[in-house]
């Protein structure tokens, strides 16, 4: 798996869904932007709609600000069956549901009319307007999509939210969302398994618009039980190389005058109900190994500096700390690798989310990716 995987890195061209091929882009943005914050911020909301307003402006910061993973973590930690908080479990769901193209929510999301969250959130935010909440009359060469039917030796019917819907060569399982790239122009042909004429496409990863043309396409959402956790289950498998904490008590720097170290994956960690300083003194994984807050990032930093209030609320302070990162980020950042996000971890609370954005793992078996015919069958014999 390792080999194949290095092989198909360096590979130098890009199969088109017309059988051309391509030579990759050198526009493509290689470098990924994590944003961890606790669940706690919307423990206290009063209703459903206060709730979905809190979760709607976090999501808006983090696609206004191109930010690549969401992960959401138990202020306290609840103990060690892996269990976590209504609180973080409803924001995580609300996240995953706005992140999700309006068009695919009714059959990814099927039971949301039960959850007044989610109701409320769509209401409050019908759309990112991200590149990959597109438009029905929108011609884009990379789209979102749902598999609607699937026929061994036939391939798969997805539904792209366009004007006619996208077939692929490879039998996938019938509800999973897909990214699939269609061309710089359409290219149909008639499937009469179907019995409909289709536009032609290929499986794709959903990073490669980004890495591949420099298109943000969204953002993954993971659920962590603790603060280290997040550090110790990155959502990338090199791992974080640059931390930053936010707190009052953190260095304050101009932001002209703020350097990053070279990076390819970021984490920008928030705090909650607490400043971080007591989330990490109540880590019992962090208290254990002797690190203080200004100890356990690679910068700590003040964002608001003569703030003149007594506290930020996380919803707040993810648009203050981003937009305070936000040229140094896109300046220092020149990650060269692919960014392959790994899989969310599977925590029993998270039932209640239907779907998860899937991504490719390099321990992860094919077959739990793409359906029964594998990763071969879906990146070709290249792989």
């Amino acid at each position: 798996m390792g080999g194949k995987w290095k092989k198909l890195q360096q590979a130098p061209v890009v199969t088109t869904a017309n059988g051309d091929t391509e030579a990759p882009s050198s526009s493509g943005r290689k470098h990924t932007l994590s944003l961890a914050l606790p669940g706690s911020c919307i423990e206290h909301c009063p209703s459903a709609e206060a709730a979905a307003a809190v979760a709607a402006q976090i999501a808006r910061a983090a696609a206004i600000f191109a930010v690549d993973e969401v992960v959401v973590y138990e202020e306290v930690p609840l103990g060690g069956d892996g269990s976590i908080s209504l609180g973080s479990a409803t924001l995580a769901r609300v996240l995953q549901y706005l992140e999700t193209p309006p068009f695919l929510r009714a059959s990814l999301f099927p039971g949301s009319v039960a959850y007044p969250e989610l109701r409320c959130a769509a209401a409050l935010c019908p759309s990112l307007q991200t590149p990959h909440h597109s438009r029905s009359q929108e011609w884009q060469s990379y789209r979102e999509g749902v598999v609607m039917r699937s026929e061994p030796d036939t391939g798969s019917f997805v539904d792209i939210g366009y004007e006619r819907n996208a077939h692929v060569e490879e039998c996938l399982p019938v509800g999973r969302r897909v990214t699939l790239y269609l061309g710089s122009s359409p290219s149909t042909a008639f499937v009469p398994a179907f019995s409909e004429t289709m536009l032609k496409a290929r499986l794709a990863r959903p990073s490669e618009p980004r890495t591949q043309q420099g298109t943000y396409w969204g953002f993954s959402v993971r659920v962590a039980t603790s603060l280290s956790r997040v550090l110790k289950e990155p959502g990338f498998k090199a791992g974080y190389d640059l931390s930053v904490g936010t707190a009052r008590q953190g260095a304050v720097r101009q932001v002209a005058e703020l350097v990053l170290p070279t990076f390819k994956h970021a984490l920008v960690v928030l705090g909650g109900t607490q400043e971080l300083e007591a989330i990490v003194a109540g880590d019992a994984a962090l208290a254990q190994a002797g690190k203080g807050a200004a100890d356990l990032f690679s910068l700590y930093l003040n964002c608001c500096p003569g703030q003149a209030t007594a506290s930020i609320r996380s919803e707040d302070a993810a648009i203050l700390c981003l937009a305070y990162l936000h040229a140094s980020l896109l300046k220092d950042g020149a990650g060269t690798g692919a960014g392959i996000a790994c899989a969310p971890s599977c925590c029993p609370s998270l039932t209640l989310i239907p779907c998860s954005r899937q991504t490719l793992t390099l321990d992860q078996s094919p077959g739990a990716v793409w359906g029964k015919r594998g990763l071969e069958q879906a990146f070709g014999s290249s792989v």
